[in-house]
């Protein structure tokens, strides 16, 4: 029984992938590049086309959801296709879906909001800067902000967490240690929002926090619910609904399963009792 012990006291990533730092590497370089040629085709459309800038002027609220779901999923498909195409049930698993929030998952997400309070804290003292995206979309109308708020409270969150903790970190984990697929993660988040981090040194060392933390969730329980749920939380502190937060968190505490980490497979000195 000694052997089950210390199998059922180690974290989740002692369990064999087939999902290798190959893997991870080739997936967000994918997805950088297809960012970049999303980004520079949308800039060519608008230049090369007036008809094109002109309605992106009118419905620029919609272009820019439009432009987010579309890169979104394209991003998932990335990670979908560098992780083998087994079938959609394989990555659901493998990517950390399979089963319900845990208790954990939903303690750790009080966490995100004290640290999107902090952030607003920082704004508010003018350490930190607003999100100029947030701050844009909130002075365009109501529309427009429910349209960002969907985006950034439920898709953003959901593609994000996919990607970064359900392939990469995985994929990373497959080859690597703790800290070091950590740390390739956090490189992975911090490109996409170096226009703000660069200006901003409260919100890099807050994006590092956070994205650590969710490492540290996924490594612990093997569950990219929870770490959709932190940056959840997160996101919808930081744009200044908390409420709206408190809210989604106590109608989520009865769907949470209780907290049980995920058991290492029996080796044969496990299975011995040595």
């Amino acid at each position: 029984m000694s052997g089950l012990s210390r199998a059922a006291r180690q974290p989740f990533y002692p369990v064999n992938s087939s999902w290798k730092a190959s893997h991870g590497f080739a997936c967000a370089f994918a997805v950088i590049l297809l960012s970049r040629a999303m980004d520079e085709g949308f800039r060519i459309g608008c230049r090369s086309s007036a008809t094109f800038a002109g309605w992106v002027r009118v419905h620029s609220y919609f272009a820019e959801a439009s432009f987010h779901v579309l890169l979104g999923c394209m991003w998932v498909s990335a990670a979908y296709l560098f992780g083998g195409l087994r079938g959609v049930n394989a990555f659901v698993r493998e990517a950390g879906f399979a089963k319900k929030l845990t208790f954990s998952g939903w303690l750790c997400a009080w966490g995100a909001i004290g640290l999107a309070l902090l952030d607003l804290y920082f704004v508010q003292k003018g350490w930190g800067e607003q999100s100029p995206s947030a701050r844009r979309s909130y002075q365009s109308g109501q529309i427009v902000w429910i349209t960002y708020l969907v985006q950034s409270t439920l898709l953003a969150p959901l593609i994000e967490e996919t990607v970064s903790r359900g392939f990469l970190y995985h994929a990373f984990r497959g080859s690597y240690g703790p800290v070091l697929s950590t740390f390739l993660v956090l490189g992975f988040e911090t490109y996409f929002h170096w226009g703000l981090v660069s200006r901003d040194l409260t919100a890099l060392a807050l994006l590092l926090a956070g994205g650590a933390i969710l490492c540290v969730i996924r490594e612990q329980t093997g569950n990219t619910w929870n770490c959709v749920l932190f940056h959840a939380a997160y996101n919808t502190t930081v744009v200044g609904q908390w409420p709206l937060s408190l809210v989604a968190m106590l109608i989520v505490w009865p769907l949470c399963e209780p907290s049980t980490r995920p058991l290492a497979p029996r080796t044969s000195e496990g299975a011995g009792g040595r």
